[in-house]
């Protein structure tokens, strides 16, 4: 059954958990999805209606307790594809058979929920995990691919995953500024010494 969700402006939460969560989306979803379709060869698709509609499309989601709404990264890969269909103007039929299965998935998510509490805690943890250890060990690897940076993404990684909250703001807030500033300071050591080398 559906139940409204007033929002509640809390600032600690839109720093701690808010910015983290735009800075996610914006990078590994929205930008990524508008870069498969230049990939594919679709004109060049008008970023600020696609990012204002989907923003307003969040809002109002967001009072009956929907999450954010953005452009796909991985699924737009498949259904925007010559997978989907060698002709470019029938792989909507993709779009739209995806659509209806998230739709049928969310219905049924009242008896999934109800399965899941009465499995027993140990055994819904060893499935999320194994269900995440593929994604886990992609975004390792991609974040350590890069010699450059690869202090940066250690460092970000562990102070996310230290759980620390300072003035009750949350650890992701803190890993994007300690990784932010381990890569200026990174950044700026290199550029000073060729400063410094330079006659």
């Amino acid at each position: 059954m559906l139940s409204v969700t007033w929002p509640v402006f809390d600032p600690l939460v839109l720093v701690s958990l808010g910015l983290p969560l735009y800075v996610v989306t914006m990078a590994g979803q929205n930008v990524p999805g508008f870069e498969v379709l230049k990939t594919f060869g679709y004109p060049h698709p008008p970023a600020r209606v696609v990012l204002a509609s989907t923003g307003a499309a969040t809002v109002v989601g967001s009072v009956l307790g929907a999450y954010t709404l953005n452009l796909a990264a991985i699924t737009a890969a498949m259904m925007a594809g010559p997978d989907a269909h060698p002709d470019r103007d029938r792989r909507w039929v993709a779009s739209v058979a995806g659509g209806v299965c998230y739709l049928v998935l969310g219905l049924g998510s009242g008896a999934a929920t109800a399965l899941v509490t009465v499995t027993p805690p140990l055994l819904i943890t060893a499935v999320a995990g194994l269900a995440l250890f593929g994604a886990l060990a992609t975004a390792t690897t991609g974040a350590l691919e890069e010699p450059a940076t690869r202090v940066v993404a250690v460092v970000t990684f562990l102070v996310v995953a230290s759980q620390v909250s300072v003035a009750g703001i949350g650890s992701a807030f803190w890993g994007l500024v300690v990784g932010g500033i381990a890569m200026l300071w990174l950044g700026w050591r290199p550029r000073r010494r060729r400063e410094l080398a330079t006659p």
